[in-house]
């Protein structure tokens, strides 16, 4: 079953968003290869949802977000944890759904 990992930004985490779109995001994205399939990066006006930047990462598995990670070695993931500082004053919060129907599906 498909699934989408999310990673949410609090308001008030003050965010670098060119440097997360243009050097954080491709590079992750890059790492998590082949697990990681598509991503969208969103943004809000600052209404009633209470993050300031959510990424969606599409997964074609529930665990292929621990795959990808696991794949890492000890330094790519510490270097990940302290891009942090260059893009955001607050850490994410981190969930997966499972994808349970698209539009695309058959009915």
């Amino acid at each position: 079953m498909p699934a989408v990992a999310f990673a949410a930004y609090p308001k008030g985490a003050n965010m670098n968003l060119d440097y997360y779109k243009t050097k954080h995001v491709p590079w992750v994205f890059g790492l998590w290869q082949p697990y990681a399939k598509a991503y969208r990066l969103l943004t809000g006006d600052g209404g009633a949802c209470p993050y300031e930047v959510i990424i969606e990462v599409d997964l074609e598995h529930r665990d292929d977000l621990d795959k990808a990670n696991a794949a890492l070695s000890p330094e790519q993931a510490k270097a990940i944890e302290d891009d942090l500082a260059n893009y955001s004053q607050k850490p994410p919060v981190f969930w997966v759904l499972d994808v349970q129907k698209r539009s695309s599906d058959a009915a």
